[in-house]
């Protein structure tokens, strides 16, 4: 459960970056949970902070998020 404090503070610059390369590692497990500033949450399978990310998230920021990454859902 230490992921879930990751949640919560908020990745802004440069760690966002990283976030991505991050987000390409764990494409497989984690399609659509993406949090507003791109970091993928189920790192390892925590379907708790997942789905909790999820829930908080709009669709419409996720399609954003898409956009900006050039990545397709």
């Amino acid at each position: 459960m230490r992921r879930r404090r990751l949640m919560r503070r908020p990745l802004i610059g440069m760690p966002a970056r990283r976030a991505l390369r991050r987000r390409r590692m764990f494409r497989r497990m984690t399609r659509r949970l993406v949090l507003r500033t791109g970091v993928v949450l189920l790192l390892g399978g925590t379907a708790a902070a997942g789905t909790y990310a999820a829930i908080k998230l709009h669709e419409r920021d996720v399609r954003r998020i898409e956009q900006t990454t050039g990545r397709r859902a």
